[in-house]
């Protein structure tokens, strides 16, 4: 949840006109949800396709991959908070913003932490404004909500386009998977003013 600190101060004055302050802070931690999302290369369809260093700010990289490869993908969402996240929607952007890249990729399965299938609606390549991927319901507590402690799993495959490589610069592409929205009352699913991801 969100952490907050409150602060006390006390003033006081003596009988002798002496003056003293007191401050102190308690921590508070609101009861809201955090949901997290990390993305995992979990295999290629090249053995020249490996793992490399991932530059800052990205949580995987390969190297030596080719036109035509395919690339396995597993996001991650967690919820650490302390309310369950509601209308949870994320979405990957198939590389398209990279000139050139032109790849496809398709979902293979959404599972809750113990492997059961979770259903969604939407499609997780839709990047509009209110597209993406919505998590219909969590198996394990028969609601859409991703509750404190839960893991959900999405994982798909993405083919690079046989027109990609080389010719593009620096011979790599940035495919971003985004947490788009969640919000802690089930009646919210585009409201921004509720929106936790943003």
């Amino acid at each position: 949840g969100l952490s907050i600190t409150n602060v006390g101060v006390s003033e006081t004055t003596n009988s002798v006109g002496q003056a003293s302050q007191s401050v102190d802070t308690v921590p508070i931690e609101s009861r809201a949800p955090r949901v997290s999302l990390a993305k995992a290369i979990l295999a290629t369809s090249n053995p020249a396709c490996v793992t490399d260093v991932p530059p800052a700010d990205y949580d995987g990289a390969v190297r030596g991959c080719d036109a035509g490869d395919t690339l396995d993908f597993r996001l991650t969402l967690q919820n650490s908070g302390r309310l369950a996240a509601r209308n949870v929607r994320l979405d990957d952007d198939q590389g398209n913003p990279a000139a050139g890249f032109g790849g496809t990729c398709a979902l293979l399965a959404v599972t809750d932490g113990n492997g059961v299938a979770v259903p969604t609606t939407g499609s997780l390549f839709d990047t509009s404004a209110n597209g993406g991927l919505t998590l219909a319901q969590i198996p394990a507590d028969l609601s859409s909500a991703v509750l404190p402690g839960e893991t959900v799993r999405v994982d798909y495959r993405c083919t690079v386009s046989p027109a990609a490589l080389p010719g593009l610069p620096a011979r790599n592409f940035d495919n971003t998977a985004r947490l788009k929205y969640y919000a802690s009352d089930p009646a919210e699913t585009t409201n921004p003013a509720a929106n936790y991801a943003s």
